[in-house]
């Protein structure tokens, strides 16, 4: 396993579960966190290279068994470490969900701000451009950042991103697509680590999983996108 990631994905990850008042619990085969009720713990598996979130509810000796998978990411050898950043981010949203934690808004959220000319796009930069091609989600965005700034964005694609992509497959909506899928492109072929996984997974796979003919229709506008129709076939297993 790499340690370097692991840990990455525990500090993004261990300020929300201090905050509901988790305990660590070091044993002779790992760490994981409890509250008297309910214990979580991040593993990972080697033959799979996945790393895991597991979550299960405390026996009546406190101790906890029955670990169920609430999420999971591939991390195979060779990744950078800082990718693992980008599974806390997706693992600290997935616990919210799972305890039952509904973020405050911060309704004072400044919007982010597209991509300067030349800048390295990231998911602040994207949320910019999506905000921006689809001004109808501004009033949305700040109820996805939490009162100390930090900006929920594999829920905001997920719950935003992801639902808007299906509908306008639906409806066939050309204009609208094309603009959509630009912005996702120039996004995941110039991007970050960060927005290039939140284009393959929070909205494309999200949006088209289980989904055949929207899937084929996707396609159709992603024939001088290579990076993106790739990205897509892979985020839902299609082989070609």
């Amino acid at each position: 396993m790499n340690i370097e990631a692991y840990n990455l994905i525990i500090d993004k990850i261990k300020p929300l579960l201090d905050g509901r008042g988790f305990k660590t619990v070091d044993t002779e085969t790992g760490s994981y966190f409890e509250n008297g009720e309910i214990a979580v713990r991040v593993i990972f598996k080697e033959k799979e290279k996945l790393f895991c979130l597991e979550k299960c509810e405390l026996s009546d000796d406190k101790k906890p068994s029955d670990w169920s998978l609430i999420s999971e990411w591939l991390f195979e050898d060779g990744t950078k470490a800082s990718y693992a950043s980008s599974i806390g981010g997706d693992f600290e949203d997935t616990l919210r969900e799972a305890l039952g934690i509904k973020p405050t808004a911060n309704r004072q959220a400044a919007l982010p701000s597209k991509a300067k000319k030349n800048d390295q796009p990231t998911v602040k930069s994207l949320t910019g451009s999506f905000l921006t091609v689809f001004p109808q989600y501004k009033n949305e965005y700040p109820k996805y950042v939490t009162e100390d700034g930090a900006f929920l964005y594999a829920e905001f694609y997920e719950t935003v991103g992801a639902p808007l992509l299906k509908e306008l497959l639906r409806a066939n909506d050309k204009k609208r697509l094309q603009k959509y899928f630009d912005m996702l492109d120039e996004a995941y072929r110039l991007g970050d680590l960060e927005v290039r996984s939140v284009v393959s997974t929070c909205v494309l796979a999200q949006a088209l999983k289980g989904e055949k003919e929207l899937t084929e229709s996707a396609l159709g506008y992603l024939k001088d996108k290579n990076y993106l129709a790739l990205a897509l076939k892979n985020s839902l297993a299609i082989k070609k």
